[in-house]
């Protein structure tokens, strides 16, 4: 079981790849629990899911 999700975002387009859900079936509700901004432009966000 999973507590908490956190995701840097690193805001580049590069155009295509891999999504970093892959393979997860059905949907997952998540709440956003905290954000964090960091001076080069990348994003902290943090989830836990709903239950």
């Amino acid at each position: 079981m999973i507590d908490e999700y956190q995701i840097l975002l690193n805001p580049v387009v590069i155009g295509n790849g891999k999504t970093m859900f892959e393979g997860i079936e059905g949907k997952i509700n998540l709440r956003l629990t905290k954000t964090r901004v960091f001076k080069n432009g990348n994003i902290l966000l943090c989830y836990e899911p709903t239950r």
